[in-house]
């Protein structure tokens, strides 16, 4: 596994979600009979469960027109839920369904302790061994990854909305009459072979808190793709480690030096 990069480091991140996530194909033979077993994986920390609607498969595709990841839709046959598994504050969360296995760290208290992402990695790293050995032991199947995910999703509070250059690096425009912004941009990653592998997506958008009214500004950065050649094809760890840098790098350099003060910013 390649070692974690020393990369700057704030003490009040204003992360309001982080997901882990990976698709894979589905394991011959799995079936709604066994979502049982799987929750009895993780049933000692995730107590609650509930069913929600299913996921679509995407995939990431490069040299087309178009940066919106492709989505397939399966309709023959009975479909697998997705379930929620939840721990009992509600912070993390598992979503599992046959062929996707998602971690989510969630905010849920005013002054949370976000647990970093080298302790969500590990955290990962362990959930994912017990569902990958369940396979193995019972379907004689390995888990062979098709789309790896790296989400981080950033809530900064607002007074106004005139006050968003003074966190974001904006070009310079009037925002005295600005009533919404909704800006992202996406960019391919290539290994160095000079093969795409993954895109790189940054969102910036206004948002309001539906119970205070408060403005806001939402900051989501996140890397999708599958491992390069380079990387371990059977792990998702290298590819966590890439876009991890990518995703921290891209948010100390579009955030000003004034909301770093704010967030107490470090170099590790």
């Amino acid at each position: 596994m390649a070692k974690i990069k020393k990369l700057p480091s704030f003490e009040n991140p204003p992360i309001n979600e982080v997901v882990m996530a990976i698709q894979f194909t589905p394991v011959e033979g799995f079936n709604v009979l066994h979502y049982n077993d799987v929750y009895s994986l993780f049933e000692k920390d995730f107590k609650h469960h509930q069913q929600k609607p299913r996921l679509q498969p995407t995939f990431e595709t490069f040299g087309g027109n178009s940066s919106d990841p492709i989505s397939i839709e399966l309709t023959s046959g009975m479909e697998l839920p997705r379930m929620w598994f939840v721990s009992k504050k509600g912070e993390k969360l598992i979503q599992f369904q046959d062929d996707k296995f998602i971690f989510n760290w969630r905010k849920r208290s005013m002054k949370p302790t976000y647990p970093r992402y080298e302790n969500l990695l590990v955290e990962f790293q362990n959930l994912l061994e017990k569902l990958s050995n369940y396979f193995k032991s019972n379907f004689k199947s390995e888990i062979e990854i098709t789309q790896i995910e790296l989400s981080y999703l950033n809530i900064i509070p607002l007074r106004n909305l005139t006050e968003i250059d003074k966190w974001i690096k904006l070009p310079k425009i009037d925002l005295e009459d600005v009533e919404s912004l909704n800006v992202s941009m996406a960019r391919v990653l290539q290994d160095a072979s000079g093969a795409s592998f993954a895109r790189f997506s940054t969102s910036v958008a206004t948002a309001t808190n539906r119970n205070s009214g408060d403005r806001a500004i939402q900051l989501g950065l996140s890397v999708k793709g599958r491992p390069s050649e380079e990387m371990d094809q059977l792990l998702p760890i290298d590819f966590f480690n890439l876009a991890r840098e990518k995703i921290v790098t891209t948010f100390n350099d579009i955030t000003t030096s004034k909301a770093h003060k704010a967030w107490s910013k470090h170099e590790q």
